[in-house]
């Protein structure tokens, strides 16, 4: 048997033992492989919550700022919005809609 280097005490069991950095070493420690894995499901469970949270955000802003196009037209449409003011508030919502869809 070779020497890992590493001490053990006569009262350890080799699966007590330090690890000797092989993956039956890992394996004897079957906890720390399982919580690695449980851990890792969380955060994944974490990350997908935040996605749909963000993507349900964007999805409101979209729906808001479409809303928004489709008052400034009608304002236009009415005579209640003169051109050169209707072209400006509508430039800003399409660059506003276009950042929000690039972020969806």
């Amino acid at each position: 048997m070779r020497c890992s280097g590493q001490w053990r005490s006569r009262s350890q069991t080799p699966a007590q033992a330090p690890s000797s950095g092989s993956p039956a070493g890992l394996y004897r420690h079957g906890g720390l492989i399982r919580d690695a894995i449980e851990q890792a499901a969380e955060s994944n469970d974490t990350d997908r919550a935040a996605l749909a949270e963000q993507r349900a955000s964007l999805a409101k802003e979209i729906t808001r700022t479409e809303h928004a196009i489709e008052r400034y037209q009608d304002a236009f449409e009415n005579g209640n919005l003169d051109p050169a003011r209707f072209n400006e508030r509508l430039t800003a919502l399409d660059t506003r809609l276009d950042t929000f869809q690039a972020q969806d």
